[in-house]
Formats: C-alpha cells, sequence, structure tokens
C-alpha cells in the first residue's frame, strides 16, 4: 500500500522465532532516515532464523497471493573498539585475502579504508598482522578463525558503526576450548553474556583451582568451587585468555543458556542481570583501550585494617593504569593496561575518608602474579594514622598529595600524606600544612 492513503505510523511487525531459545534473538525494526515508511531496517539482537509478519493498521499484509509469512535469517554483529585495542572472538572463517574476487588485497581493502579509518594492528597467540603507513599490511595472519580462540585487534576509525565483523552462525557455535598449561587465547561466542553465578552453574566445566580467566579490563579466579571476580561479565563477542594452573591440559565450556527475562547489554545482546560490586571506580581514571595487554594481579594488603573500605590504583611513573577492590578473604584483583617490562607502583584510596595512601611495593609488569591462594603482599600502608613496617630506606621525611605524587621543594599550605623514615621503621600520617 502505497500512496496518499498511505500513514507509516499504521505500519507494525511482529516476529516469532522458530528454534531454541525461543526468547532469544527477537529482531527490532528501525524506520529509514527519510520517514516515508517505504524501506525498514531489520536489526538482530542474535543470529538464527525468525517468522516476520507486517502489519498495516492491526492487518496482517501479505507477502504476495498465498503466503503473509516471511522467514529471515538475521546476522550477529562481533564488534571492536573504534579508537583502540579491543579483545574480540571471530565466530565464523573470515578470509582476509580472497574477498570480492580480488586476491591480493580483498578484506584488507575494508580495513584500511584512509589514514584516520584502518585497522592497524591484529594478534593471534602466535602471529602478527601490522598495518604499515609505507609497504601496508605486514604480517602471517591471512584470515581470522574461530580456532584461534580471539584475536587482539587496534583500530581506528572515525565511525564506530564500521567497526564490525558479522556472522551467520549463532548460539551453536564454538563454546568449549582444550586448554593447555599455562596461557591459552579463548573467546567467547557472539550471542549473549554471562555472568560469574552463570558460570559457576555450567556443569560440564573442568577449571582447577588457581585457574585464571584474564578480559581486556578485568579477570576472574577459580576458587574453592567457583568463579571470583569484582565486575566480571563473560561478555558475548569477546576475546579472553585463559592461564590453566594445572600441568595438565583441561577442557573448558561456556556452554550455557541463561534466563532472558531481565535485560540487555549495551550492543542490545540479551543478558542476564547482574549484581554491580562497582565502588570507587570512577577515583581511578584511566584508558586501558591505549594498550593491548591486561595484567592481572591478586595481592593483599599487609597490615591494611578493614580493606573492604578501600579500592587501589596502579600506576606507571603518574599515569593511573588500573584499579581494583576486594573480591574475598580481604584480596584484591586489580587489572593493569601496560606494556611488558613497565614498573608499576600502587596507591590506595580510603572510600570513607577520601584519603590517597601510597604504597611502597612495585612490580614488572607481565602476564599475572598473584593468586587468592598466594597473593601478592603489597607493603607500606598506613590506613589508621600510624603503621609501622620495616624497610631498608634511608632515614628522612618525604610529602604525597592526595593523589600519591611525591612534593619536592617547598611545601605550600594544604594536605599531605607525610611519609618519615627513621632506624629503620616507617611512619606515614596525614598532615595538614597551614
Amino acid at each position: 500500500m502505497t500512496g496518499d492513503s498511505f500513514d507509516p505510523s499504521l505500519v507494525s511487525f511482529e516476529f516469532t522465532r522458530t528454534e531454541d531459545p525461543m526468547q532469544f534473538g527477537i529482531p527490532t525494526i528501525t524506520t529509514a532516515d527519510d520517514g516515508a515508511g517505504l524501506k525498514w531496517n531489520i536489526r538482530g539482537t542474535g543470529s538464527g532464523y525468525v517468522e516476520l509478519r507486517v502489519l498495516y493498521d492491526g492487518q496482517v499484509m501479505p507477502r504476495n497471493s498465498q503466503d503473509s509469512i516471511c522467514y529471515i535469517q538475521t546476522l550477529a554483529d562481533v564488534t571492536f573498539n573504534n579508537d583502540g585495542w579491543d579483545w574480540i572472538y571471530i565466530p565464523e572463517f573470515i578470509d582476509l585475502l580472497d574477498y570480492s574476487g580480488d586476491t591480493q588485497t580483498g578484506y584488507l581493502d575494508f580495513l584500511n579504508i584512509d589514514d584516520n579509518n584502518k585497522v592497524i594492528e591484529i594478534r593471534s597467540q602466535s602471529e602478527l598482522l601490522y598495518n604499515d603507513k609505507t609497504y601496508g599490511f605486514i604480517g602471517t595472519i591471512n584470515y581470522l578463525e574461530p580456532s584461534e580462540g580471539m584475536y587482539k585487534i587496534k583500530a581506528k576509525y572515525e565511525d564506530p558503526s564500521m567497526c564490525v565483523f558479522s556472522s551467520l552462525e549463532g548460539y551453536w557455535c564454538r563454546e568449549s576450548f582444550w586448554v593447555d598449561p599455562g596461557f591459552t587465547w579463548i573467546g567467547h561466542s557472539n550471542e549473549w553474556d554471562l555472568t560469574l553465578d552463570e558460570l559457576n552453574l555450567i556443569e560440564d566445566n573442568h577449571p582447577s583451582d588457581g585457574d585464571q580467566l584474564i578480559g581486556k579490563t578485568n579477570f576472574a579466579e577459580y576458587s574453592a568451587g567457583e568463579w571470583v571476580g569484582a565486575d566480571f561479565t563473560l561478555e558475548a563477542g569477546k576475546g579472553y585468555i585463559y592461564y590453566n594452573s594445572a600441568d595438565t591440559a583441561k577442557y573448558i565450556s561456556f556452554d550455557y543458556i541463561p534466563s532472558f527475562s531481565t535485560q540487555t547489554n549495551s550492543s542490545g545482546r540479551l543478558s542476564a542481570k547482574s549484581q554491580s560490586l562497582r565502588n570507587g571506580s570512577d577515583i581511578w581514571e584511566y584508558d586501558a583501550s591505549q594498550f593491548a595487554d591486561n595484567m592481572a594481579i591478586v595481592a593483599e594488603i599487609a597490615e591494611l585494617e578493614n580493606p573492604e573500605d578501600y579500592t587501589i590504583g596502579a600506576f606507571v611513573g603518574d599515569e593511573c593504569r588500573g584499579m581494583g577492590k576486594v573480591v574475598k578473604d580481604g584480596k584484591m584483583m586489580i587489572s593493569v593496561a601496560g606494556k611488558s617490562g613497565e614498573t608499576v607502583s600502587f596507591r590506595l584510596h580510603n572510600e570513607y575518608t577520601g584519603e590517597f595512601i601510597p604504597l611502597e611495593t612495585e612490580v614488572r609488569y607481565s602476564n599475572r602474579l598473584g593468586s587468592l591462594k598466594s597473593p601478592l603482599i603489597i607493603t607500606g600502608s598506613s590506613i589508621t594514622g600510624v603503621s609501622e613496617i620495616t624497610t631498608d630506606g634511608n632515614d628522612g621525611e618525604s610529602y604525597y598529595d592526595l593523589s600519591g605524587r611525591k612534593v619536592e621543594g617547598n611545601i605550600s599550605t594544604g594536605v599531605y600524606v607525610v611519609k618519615t623514615v627513621k632506624n629503620g621503621q616507617v611512619i606515614v600520617k596525614k598532615e595538614i600544612k597551614r
């Protein structure tokens, strides 16, 4: 029906999914930008087959003279960061060289439009593809495939909607992995997010105490029969690094269909409702997308009273690179963005008083450090006003501002954290200079 009598506001749509899970993957409809109602865009929240009926003023409009039902297959999209690094899972084979008949550049043309719209680098666990300004793409990655588990990808696009790999694969795609001792790159399918509670419900799974599931900005650890983490969700379409603490390979599964009576995530995919553990995370501002890696640290602060009252920031020099909080028995999980070999220091923040406390311990940036069973012990805290810790430092007095930066030269009016070293003992206290 077209012409003067056509009213786009009277058009509506009905979808019925034709395969399990019946509650998932129902598409959404948006009108064309011109508002004429003659063209409609269908976007799925997941891949799969659905029945589509078009109605006008409540009446079903036939597709043709015999059938009023249209069967459609929606795509599932894997999105990646348009300005920096991301970890993504590719659920379907993508040949980078053989696309539209062009065996020289192919899909890479889409990945290298111009200086402001391009993929800069792609890494698998064993290979690399780099976009050189002079020579173009250099490296050994010729295709992307699920068997690689995940890829680290660095991109720069003015339009975030361009940062999408579309797939016809659905919830039936790969949800299990064999992981060798040590680190294995894996991924989660592009259908739905899983919370820690849902991960703990998966029966066909064989993690060991000390195993870790490391994401781009957070991580979880398996301990005493359950996964433990702060603000951790296994995100749809994202990549992860699995740390197998055992000395033999094992089978890991994410094969679980959650309840869909809750909410959708930021990508429009359905996810079960999770309880947020977030508190004070706005204190530590940092941009993890500018770094390819995430260091997973499990730590315990020596002589710290009421550790749940604190969050911790990780720094390289004066630049904040990550944060952490208590997750279990006083242990803190800290995610740190950075590069191998950098020196990482730490600062505490009291969520109640607002105080920042510089800490003594420094570590070298690597893949991971510590576990819930054997955490990294961080020393140098003073929370109750005075705390004494043995040190090899020289006698003297140092002043720090409330962001934990050491103050050199004359001390002006303000509030400071003062660290006094005398005869091998450290006294840290808050002081107001008037």
